[in-house]
C-alpha cells in the first residue's frame, strides 16, 4: 500500500477531501484510507476518517469527494492506496483539502 501525506503548514479544521486517481477507464483502486495529524508522527496519535476494505467507486474526472460527520483539527493529511482493478499501480494525481 502506497500513501500520499500533505502538510498543510499548520492546524485547521477538515471536514473533508476530494481525491483524484487515474479515471480513464472507470478503474477502481482498492484499500483506501483517508487520516488525519497534528503531529505528522502517525504511529497511533492519527485519526481515521475514511477507511474502505476491497474495491471503492469508479474513478471519474470529478474525483471522489468524502465529507466527515465532523471537523477535526489536523495539520497532515495522509491518503492510503493500493493497486486497481485494471493493474498493480497507484496513479495519485490531486488532493483538495477542504476545512476552515
Amino acid at each position: 500500500m502506497l500513501y500520499v501525506t500533505v502538510d498543510m503548514g499548520d492546524v485547521y479544521w477538515v471536514t473533508g477531501v476530494t481525491i483524484w486517481h487515474y479515471y480513464s477507464d472507470a478503474r477502481r483502486y482498492c484499500n483506501q484510507k483517508v487520516v488525519l495529524s497534528t503531529t505528522g508522527a502517525f504511529s497511533g496519535e492519527e485519526v481515521t476518517m475514511y477507511a474502505v476494505a476491497g474495491y471503492g467507486t469508479a474513478e471519474s474526472a470529478d474525483g471522489n469527494t468524502i465529507i466527515f460527520d465532523a471537523a477535526t483539527e489536523a495539520r497532515y493529511v495522509r491518503h492510503y492506496c493500493s493497486r486497481s482493478n485494471k493493474n498493480g499501480g497507484v496513479h495519485f494525481l490531486e488532493m483538495s483539502i477542504c476545512g476552515f
